[in-house]
């Protein structure tokens, strides 16, 4: 997913365009990665072959109202870096407290460590430090709990649509609010979710009241789940690689010992 990152400096993703270069394909997992690579080089997106993440379950799982008094939100990332809009968060946290409103961010991911000392004089600058709260890297069934308790899920990354997380969140029966951006979903499901206005903290703020206001989010939630899972089940996502991988062109041969290369953005 490294592609997202030709948003920032097309001129410094050289390893990205001769990944690129040298692939038959490049499987990208929205379309919005598809125009992220026309950034490096125009002519590469006609290798690309669009197959999304596919979401695997929570269609039993039930979406709640409000559950905390102090509002919960969180992120998550294998990696927390400086992409995944960590930055803004806290912002929009500091916000909340002039406001006189509580909420407590859980961050997960794994950290550099210049980057944590960062963050922490941020925290320490804005006098927030009594809600944040750092997790690290956990597993996929650990996110799973923690999720739960969660009033929402923030996808505040600069460069990215619909990661993992996202999905995640929506088979734990937690709605999210994503960043502005318009290729969220894939074409499956024409559905993109909730969205901020602007990428802005005070915007990012607005959103997130506005969300656990609603008093349809557990009925919209749900029904973006209920939709993803009928247009991006696992069986689905599976026949586009299988087309994908078992119905190799001429083109797709290539002269490195008759291996194919396979470049995934």
């Amino acid at each position: 997913t490294d592609v997202n990152l030709a948003k920032w400096s097309p001129i410094e993703t050289f390893y990205l365009k001769e990944s690129a270069i040298h692939s038959h394909k490049v499987v990208c997992l929205s379309r919005e990665m598809i125009e992220n690579l026309r950034l490096i080089d125009k002519s590469l997106c006609i290798k690309c072959v669009l197959i999304p993440n596919s979401i695997v379950g929570g269609g039993d799982v039930t979406f709640m109202e409000k559950q905390n008094s102090t509002i919960v939100i969180g992120t998550a990332s294998t990696h927390l870096n400086e992409k995944k809009g960590v930055a803004n968060l806290l912002s929009l946290v500091k916000l909340a407290k002039e406001g006189g409103i509580d909420i407590n961010l859980e961050l997960v991911g794994e950290i550099d460590a210049d980057l944590y000392e960062s963050y922490v004089k941020i925290i320490n600058n804005f006098e927030i430090s009594d809600h944040i709260t750092f997790h690290g890297r956990i597993s996929r069934p650990e996110l799973s709990l923690l999720m739960r308790d969660w009033d929402l899920y923030v996808q505040a990354s600069v460069c990215e649509g619909h990661p993992n997380s996202v999905i995640e969140s929506l088979e734990n029966g937690i709605s999210f609010i994503n960043r502005l951006c318009h290729f969220s979903f894939p074409p499956y499901c024409p559905d993109t979710g909730p969205m901020f206005d602007d990428n802005t903290p005070a915007s990012m703020l607005k959103g997130v009241l506005a969300l656990l206001n609603d008093k349809k989010l557990a009925l919209r939630s749900e029904q973006l789940r209920d939709n993803l899972l009928k247009s991006s089940d696992s069986n689905t996502i599976k026949k586009l690689w299988y087309k994908l991988l078992e119905s190799p062109s001429k083109e797709m041969y290539c002269a490195f010992d008759g291996d194919n290369i396979l470049s995934v953005g």
